[in-house]
């Protein structure tokens, strides 16, 4: 899989500490770093931003153990869970696990009070169907940590309908 273009210039994507440790372990299934991390929203609705529908691109990295999956943006770790219960404990969010990759599906309003809106992001990783077969579930109840600072603060800004405004020349 190609790395991320961000990865590939500047580091942004490497593996935090917690994911390092995950992966140093002898029965990693697969990890990667430098993944390509689709964030998609929907009749987005927050303070600073107004969107309608967008896509932003951002780097990440995930690591699968055979009863823990790992996941990061940037230096924050997304989401830590076990896969053992099969969706049925857990948190709010819904995470996937495909053979495009990583699929995880939130409310805004579930992970900032003041927002509203839709957001699937995807990490760009193609799991092999061997893969898939060694995992316990492939759809899950999660909860996200970090959530409002990796996907919805990058929207708002010049993108997102707010942000500073050019000072008069």
């Amino acid at each position: 899989m190609a790395k991320a273009l961000r990865y590939r210039l500047f580091g942004m994507g490497k593996m935090p500490d917690a994911l390092k440790e995950a992966a140093a372990s002898p029965d990693v299934v697969l990890a990667d770093e430098g993944l390509v991390v689709h964030n998609r929203v929907a009749s987005l609705r927050m303070p600073g931003a107004r969107v309608s529908s967008g896509v932003r691109t951002a780097s990440g990295a995930v690591v699968i153990l055979p009863g823990r999956l790992l996941a990061s943006i940037g230096t924050y770790v997304i989401v830590d869970t076990g896969l053992d219960d099969k969706g049925e404990a857990g948190g709010q969010h819904v995470l996937t696990l495909a053979e495009d990759g990583v699929r995880i599906r939130f409310e805004v309003a579930t992970v900032l009070r003041q927002g509203s809106g839709t957001v699937n992001v995807n990490y760009k990783l193609p799991l092999d169907p061997s893969v898939l077969a060694r995992l316990p579930a492939r759809e899950l109840h999660v909860t996200l940590s970090h959530a409002a600072e990796a996907f919805l603060n990058p929207w708002r800004g010049s993108y997102g309908g707010g942000g500073r405004q050019k000072a008069p020349a």
